[in-house]
């Protein structure tokens, strides 16, 4: 399941597409994380879609961002497609993208 506190790292890939700005833009590429449990996984944000894969298993889902929410910066995982009980639902998030790259704290989807 996805799970919070996720710590992404990896090379930032430019989108290629000038209709994906912003953080969204920021977001483009295959990134790696490792949860507090040492499971580790990956995103893969194309425009506005992500590719999530976790534990064995794999959520697509649309991606919302909002770069002038207060105080933190949020970001919405709607699960368009994967495990039957997480499709329809939403994982919300916080995030944040520094030299270093983003980092990604989302709740479990529901």
């Amino acid at each position: 399941a996805l799970a919070s506190a996720l710590a992404l790292s990896a090379p930032l890939v430019a989108a290629q597409d000038k209709a994906v700005e912003g953080d969204l833009k920021k977001l483009q590429g295959k990134w790696t994380f490792t949860l507090a449990d040492g499971t580790s996984g990956t995103f893969e944000f194309d425009k506005d879609k992500a590719i999530t894969d976790i534990g064995g298993q794999t959520y697509t889902s649309k991606v919302a961002v909002d770069e002038k929410a207060e105080p933190n910066r949020t970001i919405d995982f709607e699960i368009t497609a994967g495990p039957a009980e997480a499709v329809g639902q939403t994982a919300q998030g916080i995030y944040k993208i520094t030299d270093e790259g983003p980092s990604i704290c989302i709740s479990a989807p529901g």
